[in-house]
């Protein structure tokens, strides 16, 4: 979660798009990590 939040703050939404689709495979009920995904969608522009 500390290196989607990196990338996130270097502006990489990307990878902290990336990063976060993976630990919701680990987490899949997390709720912070689907408003971290849905975040990052509207910013790269809808995945």
């Amino acid at each position: 979660m500390q290196r989607g939040l990196c990338y996130y703050q270097m502006g990489d939404y990307r990878l902290s798009y990336r990063h976060n689709k993976i630990l919701l495979f680990y987490r899949p009920n997390d709720k912070s990590i689907i408003n971290n995904l849905k975040l990052l969608e509207e910013l790269i522009g809808g995945i």
